[in-house]
């Protein structure tokens, strides 16, 4: 198996000529875009920082990315608890109905787990 280095650039997205500058200076050292490619491919590297404090950064970012996704979370189980309370008690239900409210109130994914954990 052979090593190789990923690097994970984050530029912004304006303006769009820092972006395009770096992009084209790594290119010529030979790097690969493993994003946006055609074709719906996927590539699943193994990678480690080069110090602990890229482990670090890196946890960090992605726990800060994480946190700002389930802090959505708790707000949409009130609303999908409050509907099937309703359905509940008016005994009007439909498959339909349940998986139309489901996919509204839940449709970012995780909110399932969390309305099942309350």
């Amino acid at each position: 198996m052979s090593q190789w280095a990923v690097l994970v650039v984050k530029v912004p997205a304006q303006p769009s000529r820092h972006r395009v500058a770096v992009w084209r200076e790594l290119r010529k050292i030979g790097a690969l875009s493993l994003g946006q490619g055609p074709g719906g491919q996927a590539v699943a590297p193994s990678a480690t920082g080069r110090s602990t404090e890229d482990a670090s950064r890196f946890q960090a970012l992605f726990t800060a990315s994480r946190s700002e996704d389930w802090t959505e979370f708790p707000a949409g189980c009130g609303k999908f608890e409050a509907e099937l309370a309703k359905g509940i008690r008016i005994a009007e239900f439909t498959l339909a109905e349940l998986e139309e409210e489901e996919r509204g109130a839940c449709s970012a994914g995780g909110r399932r787990a969390c309305c099942a954990g309350r």
